[in-house]
């Protein structure tokens, strides 16, 4: 397969399926663990013209674009076609995995926990 232009090609998370019958906290917070995997969605393939994400990237693309993006299925697995402009964050899983967790959480959470003040005193040395 040759994918062409400035296209790429994103691998969906599965959402796990359960044979046994969940409390509404556990399916509660499994649903929160599955809406956290849209998050970071892996990179499966790039176009040619393609220069700011290589495949096994972990990238954020808004939900606005993921609703309208082409399903193509490959090898039995739906995969989501978006133009490379597209996504807003590649993460960089070795230098900012707490920013990425923390993209989740509400702002008060991180304030109570003190993750917000390290963050900002990380920006403002930058």
């Amino acid at each position: 397969m040759k994918l062409l232009g400035r296209r790429v090609l994103l691998t969906l998370p599965q959402k796990p399926d359960s044979v046994l019958e969940l409390t509404a906290e556990v399916e509660k917070q499994l649903e929160m663990d599955f809406i956290k995997r849209w998050t970071g969605l892996e990179v499966y393939a790039v176009g040619e013209e393609v220069t700011t994400v290589v495949p096994g990237d972990k990238v954020y693309v808004p939900s606005s674009t993921l609703t309208n993006a082409e399903r193509i299925i490959i090898d039995d697995e739906t995969k989501m076609m978006i133009n490379d402009f597209e996504i807003a964050i590649i993460w960089d899983e070795k230098l900012n995995p707490e920013k990425r967790r923390d993209i989740n959480a509400s702002k008060l959470d991180r304030k109570y926990t003190g993750k917000e003040i390290e963050i900002e005193k990380e920006d403002e040395k930058r």
